[in-house]
């Protein structure tokens, strides 16, 4: 059964009947969930890191989890928001001669332990096809080390992530992008990776789910590395010897898996509306219209209430009106007003 445009009313349940002379088998129901195409997104539920890099390095999310800039890191135009982060390390020998990254310290928030979910969210842009300097880690140096780390794929010009857990066994799971060459067009792109520590890794490429990885061996691992700063662009304190220049943009990361709609609608959102993931949407707005004798009163739940003399404007406040409600004596002469509520 195929639906050649699907719409939020194709939402239901379906099943398949089928029938044989006086023989009839139908089969269980299978469920289809269709949403609107979202145009804001509000999943700060969980949320205890936001940098939006519009004027700076604090943190959003009311956790006070800021970063400090080392070195010489750059802001420059965002794809969310006015700003974003541009972080580069030079290396000459072998040896680090510039290091420009963001410390974020070591916050408690981002203390990964056993069974704890998390989701990390992030825009991307770069050229070229560089090593695995951190996306964000607090790892000694790059894939494969205790902690937690995302990075470029090594030469790949696309993703990477590993978590490898503390203590003396040091098991670990991690994955290089199955496709390469997906992230280095100098374009933005947005990165979702999503931990459920009994199933999944999930990585979303601009809104798309694009590599599932099983992670549950891993649900009673550690990955807090109480010495060990998290380092966007760099890991060790600086010391990881490996070059490269990113733009990065609206970091967030949950101590909670993200759900397949919030994954997708971060790049929805993001890429169609230029909005974060915590902007909640307007209220809805009522307009009703009641005669009073010779009156009309308006009444309206939020916004601000304007009239024009055509449908097409030009749009003005009304002075005087005020919510919930606004009494208007109707034009004489055959004079038209038309109101709305605005934002």
């Amino acid at each position: 059964y195929s639906i050649g445009s699907v719409a939020v009313g194709d939402s239901g349940s379906y099943h398949l009947v089928v029938k044989q002379g006086a023989t009839t088998a139908t089969s269980l129901d299978a469920t289809l969930v269709v949403h609107a195409t979202p145009s804001y997104l509000n999943a700060t539920n969980g949320l205890v890191l936001h940098l939006p890099f519009d004027s700076g390095y604090a943190d959003t999310s009311g956790r006070a989890n800021n970063g400090t800039a080392v070195g010489n890191p750059t802001l420059g135009a965002g794809k969310i928001g006015s700003g974003s982060l541009h972080y580069s390390t030079k290396v000459e020998g072998g040896a680090i001669t510039e290091a420009n990254y963001v410390e974020l310290g070591t916050p408690s928030d981002l203390n990964i332990g056993p069974g704890v979910d998390f989701s990390v969210a992030f825009w991307v842009r770069f050229t070229g096809l560089p090593g695995d300097l951190p996306f964000l880690s607090n790892t000694k140096n790059s894939y494969g080390d205790t902690g937690i780390d995302f990075a470029p794929s090594y030469n790949g010009g696309s993703w990477s992530w590993n978590i490898k857990e503390t203590g003396t066994a040091g098991n670990s799971s991690g994955l290089y992008s199955p496709v390469s060459r997906n992230l280095n067009d100098g374009n933005w792109h947005s990165l979702v990776h999503v931990f459920h520590r009994t199933g999944n890794g999930v990585t979303y490429l601009d809104g798309l789910p694009v590599n599932q990885h099983d992670v549950s061996g891993l649900a009673a691992s550690d990955f807090t590395i109480a010495d060990q700063t998290w380092e966007i662009g760099q890991a060790g304190a600086g010391n990881y010897p490996e070059p490269g220049a990113f733009d990065m943009d609206d970091l967030g990361f949950w101590r909670r898996a993200l759900t397949d709609y919030e994954a997708r609608a971060i790049y929805i959102v993001g890429n169609g509306f230029g909005r974060s993931f915590d902007v909640a949407a307007p209220p809805a707005v009522a307009l009703t219209i009641q005669q009073t004798g010779d009156s009309v009163v308006i009444g309206w739940t939020s916004g601000v209430l304007q009239s024009a003399p055509s449908p097409t404007g030009p749009w003005t406040s009304v002075p005087g009106a005020v919510l919930p409600s606004y009494t208007v004596t109707p034009p004489t002469g055959g004079a038209t007003l038309f109101y709305r509520a605005s934002y």
